[in-house]
């Protein structure tokens, strides 16, 4: 075995916490690295952790939506 931790497409769903439809609208499209082989999407461990680390430092940078303020 050469070490390459991959996921089928519930595995990345589940890592990541979201519904199977969230995870097939972010791989569809190529934000979420994968490859659909046949009629099954792979997913590499590696490229998963690689989305969710920018997903959140591109958080940490945007600045909140939420319009009220918390000295109301």
């Amino acid at each position: 075995m050469n070490g390459v931790r991959t996921f089928d497409f519930n595995e990345a769903a589940a890592f990541l916490k979201v519904d199977r439809t969230t995870a097939l609208s972010l791989a569809g499209p190529g934000q979420l690295p994968g490859a659909k082989i046949g009629r099954a999407w792979l997913f590499l461990k590696s490229d998963v952790v690689a989305y969710l680390e920018r997903e959140i430092a591109a958080a940490a940078v945007t600045p909140s939506l939420d319009t009220r303020s918390s000295f109301s």
